[in-house]
């Protein structure tokens, strides 16, 4: 026995688990009981009980003349009138004015099911704000509003409009690999089936992917260009459909995609906690390269550049056919692939580990066949093991590439020439 507090804590728990089971009137009688033990809400437990007001304002009606009477002031003010509101829902009366710009504040306040009834009395009332307690709300409270959503009313109406407008957070964290062949993982494991094997499909991806936010008639005309634009627009639709059942599968028919937002003419791929896709990797790690080496801290800057090589698995959106809008940004991506694995190289020969860089090198050649500085890292390698003959080797096949473009070699090149043959 810690006090009388530990009892009060207690059974306000005890009331929550009850509310989130269904059960109103048990909750309500553990309150009640728990008050009449306390003598009031006013007493050495005040504290206690203003951090629940909410829910002894709903669920026992006799406390509301103490609550309303109390010069209340801050958050516990706003929790007296979020509970107001629900109660005011709940007898019929028009909607008092409650400030819910903060749907972060309306979580805290109100148990999520009080919460679900204030934001359905918004949407009934027309009122805006209970989309985004929805979308605070989490699952817990779109099951709630679900289930509401199976009766008929005019609140079952509110209900099935705010599913209808609000996304429900995917229960899976999906991963898009662009830089390669098209991967796509939820939870770690590989997504598979027919859908991902339509070309169509993986080439909207790819071109959200790469423009996250557009417009239908962007997406059709880079993806059908050669049909005029009602046709267009009709083969966006089917295939959106197979790209929104590819990506969230367990989605409900009549709900909004989470990934895919698409409103009137606008269409944007969400990322962010659940959707993760390599090319936003691949550039944080570039930007941290650069960031770190700008800093004096090559070491640093290794890392991020390895991480990057890592990453870039083969071209970008490997297996699309090439469009207009993709070859550029193919291109972008092989240049900065090249120069971050070449920069790699040329810091681990640096540090003393050619073994290391040789590799990295050559990835950077075999992308990029007229990369100079790559070939430098490689004859730097073969000079740093002692094997004049590889490093004029390299040298020669650098000098090659050079020659065919007509180009001559850098002041780098030109030195490590002259080191290797003496001239």
């Amino acid at each position: 026995d810690v006090g009388r507090g530990a009892t009060v804590r207690l059974a306000l728990a005890e009331a929550a688990v009850l509310l989130a089971e269904g059960d109103e009137a048990g909750a309500a009688t553990v309150v009640e009981k728990a008050v009449a033990a306390d003598g009031s809400c006013a007493g050495v437990d005040r504290r206690t009980w203003r951090s629940a007001l909410a829910m002894t304002y709903v669920l026992v009606p006799a406390t509301r003349r103490f609550w309303d009477s109390e010069p209340l002031r801050g958050h516990v003010a706003h929790m007296r009138a979020l509970a107001a509101a629900v109660v005011a829902g709940r007898e019929g009366r028009p909607l008092p004015e409650v400030d819910v710009s903060d749907p972060a504040l309306v979580r805290a306040g109100l148990h999520h099911r009080f919460a679900v009834e204030l934001a359905l009395a918004l949407e009934t009332a027309g009122r805006p704000g209970g989309g985004a307690i929805l979308e605070e709300l989490g699952p817990p409270g779109r099951d709630a509003v679900r289930a509401v959503a199976g009766d008929r009313g005019r609140e079952a109406r509110s209900a099935r409009s705010l599913l209808a407008a609000v996304p429900a957070p995917p229960p899976h964290t999906t991963r898009i690999g662009a830089l390669g062949p098209l991967e796509i993982e939820s939870d770690g494991e590989p997504v598979t089936g027919p859908d991902l094997r339509r070309e169509r499909v993986r080439a909207l991806l790819a071109f959200l992917v790469s423009h996250r936010a557009t417009t239908r008639a962007a997406v059709g005309a880079a993806l059908w260009p050669d049909l005029d634009e009602r046709a267009a627009a009709n083969n966006l639709r089917v295939t959106l459909t197979y790209l929104l059942r590819l990506l969230e599968p367990w989605r409900s028919p009549r709900e909004p995609a989470y990934f895919v937002r698409l409103d009137g003419q606008s269409v944007a791929l969400v990322t962010g906690d659940r959707l993760h896709i390599d090319l936003d990797g691949f550039d944080d790690h570039l930007a941290r390269a650069a960031r770190a080496e700008a800093d004096g801290t090559p070491s640093l800057a290794l890392g991020h550049h390895l991480a990057a090589v890592e990453l870039y698995r083969g071209e970008l959106h490997e297996g699309v056919p090439d469009a207009e809008w993709l070859m550029l940004e193919r291109e972008r991506f092989r240049s900065r692939f090249v120069a971050a694995a070449t920069r790699a190289g040329q810091l681990l020969v640096g540090r003393g580990d050619p073994d290391l860089a040789e590799p990295v090198a050559r990835r950077a050649v075999e992308v990029d066949p007229w990369a100079e500085e790559a070939y430098g890292v490689l004859v730097a390698v073969a000079l740093a093991r002692g094997d004049r003959s590889a490093a004029r080797r390299a040298l020669d096949r650098g000098l090659a590439v050079l020659a065919d473009l007509g180009v001559e070699p850098s002041a780098e090149t030109s030195r490590l020439r002259r080191l290797v043959r003496g001239s």
